[in-house]
Parts: structure tokens; sequence; C-alpha cells
């Protein structure tokens, strides 16, 4: 939570920094919206977990309260099936990402 909001280019640059990591040999893991354009963006070459977690920030308490996030990493984390995300891998950049120009690793 800062002055600069995180935007779709931003989540492209992670997801290559990552994997550029994944393949020196390094393990990953990292949580991220558990959203259709982030699992898409991990579609090939990366486990994905749905897992529980709560909402803690919301001027409005009765807004907060349980959802959801992605865990994605390059190993097996030994969570249960039930966890495992195989869900859909629709194309295309998600509502509310702000597009912004790229710069590469």
């Amino acid at each position: 939570y800062n002055d600069r909001l995180f935007q779709w280019a931003d989540q492209e640059h992670l997801c290559l920094a990552l994997t550029a990591a994944s393949e020196r040999g390094a393990k990953v893991i990292v949580s991220n919206a558990n959203h259709d354009s982030i699992r898409h963006l991990y579609s090939v070459g990366w486990r994905r977990y749905v897992v529980p977690r709560s909402t803690v920030i919301s001027a409005d308490s009765e807004r907060r309260g349980g959802t959801t996030e992605l865990l994605i990493s390059n190993f097996d984390l030994g969570l249960p099936d039930t966890f495992r995300d195989n869900g859909a891998h629709p194309p295309g950049r998600p509502n509310g990402f702000i597009s912004a120009p790229h710069q590469a690793i």
C-alpha cells in the first residue's frame, strides 16, 4: 500500500522475474490475487493453489471477512488436493488493472 498502483505491466514483470529465478534453480513461492488473469499469467510451469485468508483492510468493518488468494510456486507445497487450482485460463487483460509501458528485465 503506497502511492503507486501495481499495474498489469508490473504483474507481467513480476512473472518474468520469478520465471528467471526459477530457471536459475531458485525455489519460488508468491501470493497473488485469485483472479482469472493471474491464473492465466501463471498457467505454464507453475503450481497454483487457492487458499483462504481473512480480509482485514476496509474502512467498513462489515465488509471485512473471508476471501481467497492464489499461492503460486515452482514446487509442490504439500497442500491437500482441495487447494490445487485447476481453474479456467481465459486470455486477456483483467478488468481493473491499468496498462502501462513495460520495462524488460
